[in-house]
This record gives structure tokens, sequence and C-alpha cells, in this order.
């Protein structure tokens, strides 16, 4: 092995599932969720209320090593009786609601995204996650996407097609989840066709969409690792056994 190199790192499983039918899932990704925002000195945020958890519109993506939970996100369709997160967060500011609002088709935030501190260093949540939630969008009826996205997680939403919405508070950042942290409101604007994604975003995400199980090989500063998606609603894939044979 040549010097500095890293050994096999992980083979890591990315699932969807639908909320309403795996609340011991649910539970789980929500004391992980919160258990990283406690770390961190951050309380009280909105997309970690769990009410979402019985709704059929509601979708979590979830990361596994073996059978551990290492990463979580999701994705919530919006509605009148459960707004987006990003809507109970920014209540002071009318102008997101009403925008959103003036919709005449179904939209989503993608929320509560979380990882492992180990699986900062690739990037599991920002990277990965975020691609799944992307392509699982349009297969469950939506055609708006919305982030709230910290100021360090705000070039890799890019990446995949978002933008910083203009006319929310100027495109300016604001103090969110605490006075020492910036956010940003952001939308992905053509999701369809992800006209505004990097090229090796924009080909993961249409492989993802097309419904097919996928393992990709990745390195990330000499990490080496491979991801297993399964865009399903089931975790029977995850009694499958890992074969990188297959890759």
């Amino acid at each position: 092995m040549a010097k500095g190199t890293h050994p096999h790192f992980h083979n890591i499983d990315i699932g969807v599932y639908q909320a309403s039918l795996f609340p011991e899932l649910c539970e789980k990704y929500l004391e992980s969720h919160q258990q990283v925002l406690s770390n961190i000195g951050v309380t009280g945020v909105s997309s970690s209320a769990p009410t979402w958890m019985e709704r059929d519109d509601c979708y979590l993506i979830l990361a596994f090593i073996d059978d551990k939970m290492v990463g979580g996100a999701r994705l919530q369709k919006h509605s009148i009786d459960l707004p987006m997160p990003i809507i109970k967060a920014l209540e002071d500011y009318p102008m997101l609601a009403d925008y959103v609002n003036t919709k005449s088709f179904d939209v989503a935030e993608i929320c509560g995204l979380w990882n492992s501190r180990k699986m900062s260093v690739i990037g599991l949540g920002s990277k990965y996650m975020t691609r799944v939630a992307v392509a699982l969008s349009l297969g469950v009826d939506c055609n708006g996407l919305f982030a709230f996205c910290a100021n360090y997680t705000k070039k890799t939403a890019e990446n995949v097609g978002f933008r910083v919405c203009p006319w929310f508070n100027s495109g300016v950042g604001i103090p969110y989840p605490t006075d020492d942290m910036l956010a940003f409101v952001m939308e992905l604007p053509d999701l369809r066709n992800l006209s505004f994604a990097r090229n090796v975003d924009k080909r993961e995400i249409f492989t993802l969409r097309s419904g097919q199980q996928l393992v990709s090989r990745e390195t990330h500063r000499n990490l080496h690792f491979f991801i297993r998606y399964s865009a399903v609603h089931r975790n029977e894939w995850r009694t499958q056994k890992f074969d990188s044979a297959k890759v």
C-alpha cells in the first residue's frame, strides 16, 4: 500500500423508507439527529419536531453500515396541515410561505440531514444522501424542491442544482439556528432536467432515478468505500449480502 493511502473504508447502504411504515426507524433517526444537533449546541430546530412520523408523504433517506445507522435525511412534502419545516423555521418571513403557496404543483423540502462525525469526512449526508433525495423527488410526484442550507453545505447543494433564492432576504443568509451561523433559503428550479447541476451529480441522480440498484465505488481523500443505493420503501434489501464483485 502506498504511503498516505488508507485501507478499504466501509460498505455503506443507503435506502429510502416511507415514514409511516417504519416507526422504529423514525425514532432512531430522530434520536440520532437530535444528538448530532446537541453535540454542536443547537436545540429547537424545527425540522427535528416529530410531527411527520405518521405521514405517508414523508420519506427517510437512511445510511447504514451493517445494522448501524450512520446518517439520515428527510424528504417532506409540503401540505396545508403539515407545512415544510422551513416554513415553520422562518415564520417571521411570510414571503416564503406566500411564495410556496402560489405553486400549482407539489413541492417538498430536503431537511433533517445528519451524519455521524466519522462519516462527515466523506460528505455522506451533504453529497450522497442529497443526491438520493433529489432523485426521489420526481418519483413521489414533486416538481419543486427546497432546502435550508448552512453556509458550509451551500456549495454541495449548488452541485446538485440548487440555487439561493434571490427574492428571499435579497439572497443573503440569515442567522439560523444560532446567531453565529448563517443559513440560506435555496430552491432547485429545474428538478426534471437539473440544468444547474454539475455533470457528475446529474449523471448519478439520473442513474438513481432509473430505479435500479446501484453500487458505486468511491474514493475520497484516500478513503476507499462502496455505496449501495436502493430507492425502495421496504427494508428487505438490507438483508442481502454485500457483494463487491458486482461492481
